[in-house]
């Protein structure tokens, strides 16, 4: 389990995120031309994925340096 709630609260965060995101991207493998509303959209989407993952491996690494 993560070490603080904070930890815990980001990754239901981020799960949530890739929960609607998940079948967007997996609808490109069926058709990869996509219209630019949806290309911004994922961008967007993994944009902000990306610095929420960031700032939970930050988390993670503070605690681990605090033991816990």
């Amino acid at each position: 389990p993560p070490p603080t709630e904070e930890i815990s609260a980001g990754l239901e965060d981020i799960a949530t995120d890739w929960a609607r995101l998940k079948p967007i991207l997996a609808g490109l493998a069926e058709n990869p031309d996509v219209d630019d509303a949806t290309r911004a959209d994922i961008f967007a989407g993994m944009n902000g994925l990306t610095g929420k993952m960031n700032t939970v491996v930050g988390l993670f690494d503070a605690a681990s340096k605090q033991g816990l």
